[in-house]
């Protein structure tokens, strides 16, 4: 599963578990 977190400071973090 991919996972997607949006940061209001506009960082992306895409993890993969």
């Amino acid at each position: 599963i991919y996972s997607t977190f949006i940061f209001g400071s506009g960082t992306r973090l895409s993890v993969k578990p």
